[in-house]
């Protein structure tokens, strides 16, 4: 992976760590003048927690961390008497139970006139969990499994999730007695909405009707055990929320390397509303007649998986997809991707993601045909693993969906006489540029035959 992608890369994640995030927020905020207790949950909780003890550390009195099972403790927490308790991630299990039970505690000791600040990052829906009446485990289990085969929008999954969970749908805030209470959010959800970020703990709705019709998930109960829950209640109180990352801030960073570096850039925002091959295909439209430059997307690709998937996430999906899609096209223009996860951890791949480049790229048969067997089995760490081009994973101290950066050369002759022509979209952001070869190692082949349908 050439050190541009990279670079970019990690620019987006300085930019919306968790400890920065964070301590800018606080810095311009008045401190309350009585004791503050933190309530840090989710995947940066962490990092999280130590930039509110680099601005309030004379101010907090205690805190409880709830993190996937083996976050490392940040180093800019110590001093303060701070709870751990690990959860499982993404499906619930009896660590999330513990920690929703430990979380119940935290919030129920809080005086009323003292200050509840809440540092809540994405991963926070399966992290801490508290079931309501008549609802198990087992129940809990099942039903984000199918959520997270189904490849639904992250907004019904969470809607959905906070009809079975007393702590979801602004279920936390009736737990909390105190008048004060400020949340600060890192967003992994399309549209920053406070309601679906860990599923909205102390964001009630507005209203106990459903706003989304139940989803078909493969699961015939869901209805009738929707029918059989009570709905959240209606907001009585919501406590101000306040974002302080989001994956725009990543986008904006990336543009901002580039234009560093002296090479045009473009932020295109988040990805289209479409999932798997229709996705990669209307990705790899554009960047056949896209001007050479750095383009960068954010979100998150539904991916349905198979009854037996194997090892992958979404971004090693995504850029399997789009390599394939390329191949087939006859690799039309130079290069270079790089689709990785925020968070360091993409699915259950361990790794953040996978990229891809030009160079030695007709030097491995049968790549194609690899390619669709790991895309049909949902098992696309096992194809990058074998071509060494996966993203190390590492804890970021963040999470703020996906990244997909892709660096283009010049147009092949096709691309310039009009296949492919571009038009800039409103809203996006163009930097400086500084014409620059390509250079980027990659295996990948690019084999003859094989028509594409998708156009």
């Amino acid at each position: 992976m050439s050190g541009s992608l990279l670079d970019g890369y990690r620019a987006a994640l300085a930019s919306v760590h968790g400890h920065a995030a964070v301590a800018a927020a606080l810095a311009h905020e008045v401190a309350p003048q009585g004791p503050v207790h933190v309530l840090a949950l989710g995947k940066a909780a962490e990092a999280m927690l130590a930039g509110a003890a680099a601005v309030w550390s004379k101010r907090i009195a205690c805190a409880l961390v709830v993190a996937p099972a083996g976050a490392s403790p940040d180093v800019g927490s110590r001093g303060l008497v701070v709870e751990r308790r690990p959860g499982n991630h993404p499906v619930p299990g009896a660590e999330s139970l513990a920690a929703g039970h430990a979380v119940t505690r935290f919030l129920g000791r809080i005086a009323t006139d003292d200050t509840l600040l809440v540092l809540l990052s994405g991963g926070a829906s399966a992290l801490a969990e508290l079931p309501r009446p008549n609802v198990d485990l087992p129940l809990l289990r099942e039903l984000n499994t199918r959520l997270l085969a189904a490849g639904l929008d992250i907004r019904v999954m969470n809607a959905l999730r906070g009809r079975f969970s007393k702590l979801k749908a602004g279920g936390a805030a009736g737990l909390c007695p105190a008048s004060d209470i400020r949340v600060l959010f890192i967003s992994d959800v399309p549209g920053d909405a406070p309601a679906s970020v860990g599923s909205g703990p102390f964001w009630a709705p507005e209203s106990t009707v459903p706003s989304e019709e139940v989803p078909d998930i493969g699961w015939p109960e869901l209805q009738s055990l929707l029918e059989r829950t009570e709905a959240p209640r209606p907001v009585e109180r919501r406590p101000v929320h306040r974002l302080v990352a989001g994956n725009a801030d990543a986008r904006r960073a990336v543009v901002r390397a580039s234009a560093e570096a002296g090479r045009q850039a473009w932020d295109h925002g988040l990805f289209a509303a479409l999932s798997g091959a229709a996705l990669a295909a209307h990705l790899v439209r554009f960047l056949r007649g896209a001007p050479a430059g750095v383009h960068v997307w954010g979100g998150e690709a539904p991916v349905r998986l198979p009854e037996q998937a194997g090892r992958g996430g979404r971004a090693q999906h995504l850029a399997a997809l789009i390599l394939l899609l390329w191949m087939a096209r006859g690799w039309p223009r130079p290069i270079e991707l790089l689709s990785a996860a925020t968070d360091g951890v993409d699915g259950n791949s361990g790794s953040a993601g996978a990229w891809f480049g030009d160079r030695h790229r007709d030097t491995v048969a049968g790549v194609r045909a690899r390619l669709r067997r790991a895309l049909r089995s949902a098992d696309t760490a096992v194809f990058w693993e074998s071509l060494g081009q996966t993203v190390p994973g590492t804890e970021t101290g963040t999470n703020v969906m996906d990244l997909l950066v892709v660096r283009l050369g010049p147009p092949s002759g096709d691309a310039r006489r009009g296949r492919g022509s571009y038009s800039r979209p409103s809203g996006m952001h163009a930097t400086g540029f500084n014409p620059s070869e390509m250079a980027a190692p990659g295996v990948q082949a690019g084999l003859e035959g094989t028509p594409d349908a998708t156009g």
